[in-house]
């Protein structure tokens, strides 16, 4: 028996995350209001691990989506054709407290003051972005002695992503310098986005939500969604709700768009 292939639904009014006061404002600061966007789906088949590459292909294959999701060429606008090849990457999510980050709050590894103050560091230049604090030393500068604070799979953990996107924020980002915006800001957005479950015959519980980070292309292999996608920034992920059988669109541009 053919198996049905999967369909999706916009759900237009459901308000992003995204758009709450305290949220949007920070965005705004770190220059990534108006870049980063969040949309939301209903699928209507069964999803099964298994399934990813065809799911992810039936998303960027699917009308109500390429004439729905938004990516940045001169404006935002529809993708508005389906995609001819889509790559994923599978992301982490495994994290269910905010005790993940306790390792930069502890004075012992110099990262932040007891009062949150960031702690600054030696000037320096990787990726495009400009380094004078310990944490963006941590995020982005591999022979520092605070890049091996998190483990490689630690860092693909889908909680540290969102923390390392709004920490290095957009073109014109205008930083903090407590920890604090950061990690409620990480802690919001996670939250919105993943869904948990109690662990049967426990009072524990587990990520339930599956997580890809996503690459769609033309043709002629130009990318099609995102846009750019060697820039750290330029991102699109994919947040599977099995249960509900929801999606959430999480999207990134870097400069160009800023509000």
């Amino acid at each position: 028996m053919e198996t049905a292939k999967f369909t999706f639904v916009p759900l237009k009014d459901k308000i992003s995350v995204l758009e709450q006061s305290k949220i949007s404002n920070k965005l705004m600061q770190w220059s990534m209001k108006g870049n980063l966007k969040l949309k939301y789906y209903n699928f209507n088949q069964e999803f099964h691990p298994y399934q990813k590459q065809d799911f992810i292909e039936a998303f960027f294959k699917d009308p109500a989506v390429y004439s729905t999701l938004e990516v940045y060429r001169s404006g935002w606008d529809p993708i508005g054709i389906p995609a001819a090849k889509v790559e994923y990457e599978p992301v982490a999510a495994t994290q269910t407290s905010m005790a993940f980050f306790d390792r930069i709050l502890d004075r012992n590894n110099n990262m932040t003051r007891p009062n949150g103050e960031i702690r600054q560091c030696f000037e320096d230049k990787r990726e495009g972005f400009y380094i004078d604090d310990n944490i963006l030393a941590m995020l982005l500068v591999e022979e520092h002695d605070l890049y091996n604070l998190y483990s490689k799979s630690e860092r693909n953990e889908f909680i540290f992503n969102i923390f390392k996107h709004i920490y290095l924020g957009g073109e014109w980002c205008q930083r903090d310098f407590n920890i604090e915006p950061y990690l409620q800001t990480t802690k919001d957005i996670y939250k919105d986005l993943m869904s948990v479950e109690r662990i049967e015959g426990s009072s524990d519980i587990r990520v339930r939500s599956v997580v890809f980070k996503v690459f769609a292309y033309q043709k002629d292999g130009t990318p099609l969604c995102p846009k750019s996608p060697h820039h750290l920034q330029n991102f699109t992920y994919l947040i599977v709700d099995p249960f509900k059988r929801q999606l959430s669109v999480l999207t990134n541009y870097y400069g160009g768009c800023f509000e």
